[in-house]
Parts: structure tokens; C-alpha cells; sequence
């Protein structure tokens, strides 16, 4: 039989650690049209307003592969959650999903979905 070891903490952690990267791209949406005018000279001014221009399209290309990224990794712990609980139920077993941070109470790290909890 195959081991399927599952660390429900450091997937939360990746889950959040890209929730808060979009969040940050999100909002780095700086109006660099404003800037530009500030800058004293219209060929400066035109080249800020080309790279801002350009800066959105790309930061917006991203974001859009972050929050896709994001979508697949909670889906994926909310999965793994749902098997871990139905094999221990099947089982007769605490699932380890359950308790604080993931983990069943006296687990440890690695332990296989469904598998009994020392």
C-alpha cells in the first residue's frame, strides 16, 4: 500500500502566503498617469505613460495566473480535507485534517491521509 503524506500547514501556509501576493498585486495599481504629468517634460511624460501602460497589462496578466494558482491550491486542500475525512470515517479513524492547524490532537507532521494517528 502507498503512503500519501499530506502536511495541512504548510499547504494553509502556501494558500495564504499567495492570497496575500495577489492581494499586494491587486493593489499596486499606482497611477502612474498622474506621475507622469509631474514630471516637467511631455517625452518623459509619454514614456512614464507607456510603461505604466504596459505595467498594468502585465501586472494584470499575472494577478490573473496568481488567483488561478491560488484557486487550484485551495481547491486542492479542501479536496485532500474531504478524502483525509472520508477515509478515516470509512475507517472507524479521527480523520487528520481535523483539529488545530490540521492536525488531529497528538499527530504529527507526515502523517498518511487515513491512516491511524499515534
Amino acid at each position: 500500500m502507498s503512503d500519501l503524506d499530506i502536511d495541512y500547514a504548510e499547504l494553509q501556509s502556501a494558500v495564504e502566503r499567495l492570497s496575500r501576493a495577489t492581494d499586494a498585486f491587486e493593489d499596486a495599481g499606482l497611477d502612474a498617469h498622474a506621475l507622469a504629468d509631474l514630471t516637467g517634460h511631455p517625452r518623459v511624460a509619454g514614456k512614464v505613460r507607456d510603461f505604466a501602460d504596459n505595467w498594468d497589462y502585465h501586472r494584470g496578466q499575472l494577478l490573473q495566473s496568481m488567483q488561478t494558482v491560488l484557486a487550484g491550491l485551495q481547491a486542492i486542500e479542501e479536496t485532500f480535507r474531504e478524502v483525509d475525512a472520508s477515509l478515516a470515517k470509512s475507517v472507524g479513524e479521527p480523520s487528520a485534517s481535523a483539529g488545530p492547524a490540521g492536525r488531529a490532537a497528538g499527530s504529527t507532521q507526515g502523517t498518511p491521509v487515513g491512516a491511524p494517528v499515534p
